[in-house]
């Protein structure tokens, strides 16, 4: 896995500079320069500079400073967030910059989508057929270029609970999405720990994950004075903060299942943007070398990996799940 620095798109998940990432933005050959220097193994793209730049430019870069390839923003709206000419153009703008971003190098795109009908008229069903079908049109692109295209799905229940129809909202919803479009092999998760976590926070959910599944990894840690129902969308913190989301069994479980993607911190914090530079990137960076290091051993119940068949009924060995006998 990779530990990357998240300080080039400030837009990456929401349109509020900053808030999403660290609390600071750096050109992106800045950001190779200080991500190499805290010891980070990979960094997000700066989608304009490979433009500007061009794909050599980028790679040339990442050479220098001994850093991998994270990933690049997804501009396209899936979901009733954006209407048919909103679609259609951010599908033309990613059909472009997709290319750019290959030949740079970076091979993962990511963004939310979100768990309720904006527009409070699109029922779950035709939802899902909207998004499957829009879908279905990016596919050719992420096929063509080797593109890995994670989606995440926003758990917190505050962001639905008012909302006339709710939308996908669950690590099964993203897949199952995938799977109608009949693109899962180019479309998995963008796995936030705070939405996971207030889904229910289920090791199970993530252990029999394929690595193509998981396409980028979100780090932090919820408030504790909020219930999984109340949690706040926009304030949490770096991972292990406060003990209630574990990263480092999930780290565990993508370990074991052979992801080998970027991890990053996303505190939603406003307390960084009073930081320095330094004082940020080393937050960060200490945060998920503690996370890494807890991961490794992070001891695992049997009961979650274990290669043994289970049995339903301990009384009768002879049985196997659905019921059936065993000779």
């Amino acid at each position: 896995m990779l530990k990357t620095l998240n300080v080039t798109d400030s837009d990456w998940t929401v349109p509020y500079p900053h808030l999403g990432s660290i609390g600071k933005q750096l050109p992106f050959p800045e950001s190779c320069e200080v991500a190499a220097a805290a010891g980070f193994d990979a960094v997000n793209l700066d989608v304009s500079f490979a433009q500007e730049n061009g794909g050599a430019a980028v790679l040339a870069l990442l050479e220098e400073h001994k850093l991998k390839a994270a990933a690049f923003r997804f501009p396209v709206k899936i979901t009733d967030e954006g209407d048919e000419t909103e679609f259609e153009r951010g599908l033309a703008q990613f059909e472009v910059e997709a290319v750019a971003c290959a030949a740079a190098g970076f091979h993962r795109s990511a963004m939310h989508i979100l768990p309720w009908s904006l527009t409070d008229s699109v029922p779950f069903g035709e939802h899902f057929r909207l998004a499957m079908h829009r879908l279905e049109r990016v596919a050719p692109i992420l096929r063509e270029l080797d593109i890995q295209l994670g989606l995440e799905f926003l758990g917190s229940f505050g962001n639905r609970r008012t909302a006339k129809h709710d939308f996908v909202h669950t690590v099964e919803g993203i897949r199952c999405l995938a799977a109608a479009a009949g693109i899962e092999s180019h479309v998995g998760l963008k796995l936030d720990i705070h939405h996971w976590w207030a889904t229910g926070g289920l090791l199970e959910e993530l252990v029999k994950l394929s690595p193509r599944d998981v396409v980028y990894v979100e780090l932090n840690d919820s408030l504790p004075s909020f219930s999984r129902l109340a949690t706040p969308e926009f304030q949490r913190d770096l991972p292990l903060h406060h003990g209630m989301s574990d990263s480092p069994g999930v780290l565990a479980v993508l370990q074991h299942i052979g992801y080998d993607g970027p991890v990053v911190c996303e505190p939603f914090n406003r307390r960084f943007h009073d930081l320095t530079l330094d004082q940020a990137v080393d937050e960060v960076k200490s945060s998920l070398d503690e996370c890494f290091r807890r991961a490794a051993v992070y001891d695992l119940p049997a009961d979650l990996v274990s290669s043994e068949p289970y049995n339903p009924d301990p009384q009768q060995a002879s049985v196997r799940a659905g019921g059936l006998f065993q000779d």
